[in-house]
């Protein structure tokens, strides 16, 4: 949500949920983990203090996460080959 939002991302090292996502994200550069308080304010600061960097890292994370995006038309389109052609419902009258 953040990054739709157009917000960087900084992650604390607990996003085995997400592991996919902040793997790509981080390898990118469109996020930064950071390890305690201190390390999240002198980040948190550093991004505040730099709008090109911050504007970097945000339009990688968007790069990234369009990419992941689609996942559920591309599933559904290969599911559909294995479904029974669509039907036209006719309701009577």
């Amino acid at each position: 949500e953040a990054i739709k939002l157009g917000a960087a991302v900084l992650t604390g090292p607990n996003w085995q949920n997400f592991r996919d996502s902040y793997s790509e994200l981080l390898k990118a550069g469109g996020g930064q983990e950071v390890s305690d308080a201190a390390s999240l304010a002198e980040a948190a600061l550093a991004l505040l203090d730099d709008e090109a960097a911050r504007v970097a890292m945000t339009g990688r994370a968007s790069s990234v996460i369009a990419a992941m995006s689609g996942a559920l038309p591309r599933t559904l389109a290969e599911l559909e080959r294995f479904l029974p052609p669509r039907t036209t419902l006719q309701h009577a009258s």
